[in-house]
């Protein structure tokens, strides 16, 4: 397939002048920050495999937690239903085995009074008559026990619960699996505390430190600043101080710009931008603001800062402020 080209222009025509081009003379800082913004959303995106990671593993046991709690209770009522049936086959079983030991005690009985027929002699009529009494009264008791026929053929059988095998047939699974997402506005209640020394041997003679802000950065490393001491350190996981750097002027506050770098405003009108690199703390660019500011931001490749009475707006490269909003009486 071909295309027919209205205009063709030359290559060496069309790069004539571009380096005193703004778009050329930025695009290195462009490509930077581009990168910085891709390795922060893989960073991001790893942080979030290990937060599923974490999710999952910790789900696996509270299903398998309900599932217990189920055949629990289904052991619970197995358990009842073996304890009723034990139960009725004992009851049943004893008065069954009362009733043969009945029927052995009177054929002992017909026996003997079989036997004092036998030996009865002709004449003895009162003899008679005591025997024939004692015949009634075995008669009527062996009628009595011929009469109970209350455990005669009796068999067991099961009728399980309908309705419950009904509903867990019905069932697709032990119940839902739903995903969420963390809620920013979630309050973190703090149920333990430990403490880490940070002190360096450049620390010995200073004052104490006042940290006006940590930032996380690549690798599980952290950044704190030091309003007291003018300072800031990379730590890494286990707090343990990798380098330093010092300022002029005490930071005011700091915020994450990409993975590798932040942004901390200081007490004498500027904004620094700061480096991590190879556990090393450099100063990349500043940008001077108009006025004192003492809280910043950043969000989409823009920075914020403010003074209470205005919020300033400036690109990522500093070179221009884009707007300002001015603040009256704590209300935009």
């Amino acid at each position: 397939m071909y295309i027919i080209c209205k205009q063709v222009v030359r290559i060496e025509e069309a790069a004539k002048g571009i380096y005193a081009e703004g778009d050329f003379q930025k695009l290195s800082e462009n490509i930077i920050s581009t990168c910085e913004k891709i390795d922060w959303e893989h960073i991001d995106m790893a942080m979030q495999l290990d937060t599923l990671q974490s999710s999952y593993d910790k789900t696996l046991p509270e299903i398998a937690s309900f599932q217990n709690k189920m055949t629990n209770v289904m052991e619970k009522l197995g358990n009842c239903s073996t304890s009723e049936l034990e139960n009725m086959f004992t009851s049943i079983k004893v008065t069954c085995t009362n009733e043969i030991q009945l029927h052995t005690e009177l054929h002992k009985k017909y026996k003997r009074l079989h036997k004092g027929l036998q030996s009865i002699q002709q004449d003895s009529e009162q003899l008679a008559f005591i025997l024939c009494r004692k015949y009634d009264d075995l008669t009527k008791e062996t009628d009595a026990l011929y009469e109970r026929k209350d455990n005669r053929e009796i068999n067991f059988s099961f009728q399980p619960e309908a309705s419950m095998l009904q509903l867990l047939s019905e069932l697709d699974s032990l119940g839902k699996i739903q995903t969420y997402r963390n809620n920013p506005n979630q309050v973190i209640k703090v149920s333990d505390m430990t403490k880490h020394d940070i002190c360096d041997y450049l620390d010995r003679s200073s004052p104490a430190a006042t940290i006006i802000g940590i930032c996380e950065m690549a690798y599980g490393q952290f950044l704190i600043a030091d309003s007291s001491n003018k300072n800031a350190k990379l730590l890494d996981h286990s707090l343990k101080v990798l380098s330093r750097q010092n300022f002029l002027y005490a930071p005011n506050q700091m915020c994450n710009v990409s993975a590798y770098s932040v942004a901390v405003i200081f007490e004498d009108y500027v904004i620094q931008f700061i480096r991590v690199n190879n556990l090393r703390i450099t100063v990349e660019r500043i940008i001077q603001l108009e006025g004192y500011c003492y809280s910043i931001g950043y969000h989409n490749f823009d920075i914020f800062c403010t003074n209470a009475e205005a919020i300033y707006h400036y690109d990522i490269d500093g070179r221009q402020m884009k707007s300002k909003i001015s603040v009256k009486n704590g209300m935009l």
